[in-house]
């Protein structure tokens, strides 16, 4: 995993509640729908991270 500090040039993005991607690799060309969430929902259990080892990598100090 490799993490870097970043942010969209275009900040609609993070005025969108529900975002649709397509992975290019996926043969099927699948929709992935994605949500911004609170860190604490995985921290409370309310949501699981997986792999859990990357919740400390989300951390912000």
């Amino acid at each position: 995993m490799q993490r870097y500090r970043c942010d969209f040039a275009d900040s609609w993005f993070y005025q969108q509640a529900m975002l649709t991607f397509i992975e290019p690799e996926d043969a099927q060309h699948q929709p992935i729908q994605v949500a911004w969430v609170e860190l604490d929902w995985f921290r409370t259990g309310e949501l699981r991270l997986v792999p859990e080892a990357c919740l400390q990598y989300l951390a912000i100090s």
